[in-house]
C-alpha cells in the first residue's frame, strides 16, 4: 500500500506565519497556521513578557515548539483567546 503525504510550508515575506497543509489519507485536509511571536504581539496588543506570564498562569494558549529555539502559537487558539477577551470585556462593561 502506498500512502502519499504532502506537506506545504509557506512563509510569506510580509506576514510572519507558517501555513502547514497536510493532504494525507486520500483527501483528509487539515490546515494549521502557526503565528510567530512578533505576529502574536501585533494581534493581541500584549508585550512579550505579558504573553509568557499569562502562559505560565494558564491564561494564554501554550506555544508550540517548531524545533531548536523556535516557537509559535496556533492561530485558531490565539483567535479564540481574543474573542474570549472581547466577550469578557463586553460582559463586564454591561454588567
Amino acid at each position: 500500500m502506498f500512502l502519499e503525504v504532502t506537506y506545504l510550508f509557506l512563509i510569506p515575506i510580509n506576514v510572519n506565519y507558517v501555513s502547514m497543509f497536510n493532504n494525507a489519507l486520500g483527501g483528509i485536509n487539515m490546515q494549521h497556521i502557526i503565528l510567530r511571536l512578533p505576529h502574536v504581539i501585533k494581534r493581541t496588543g500584549l508585550s512579550r513578557s505579558s504573553i509568557y506570564l499569562r502562559m505560565a498562569n494558564g491564561e494564554f494558549p501554550e506555544s508550540v515548539s517548531l524545533g531548536g529555539r523556535a516557537v509559535g502559537w496556533l492561530e485558531s487558539e490565539v483567535d479564540e483567546w481574543i474573542v474570549t477577551k472581547i466577550e469578557e470585556g463586553r460582559i463586564n462593561d454591561h454588567g
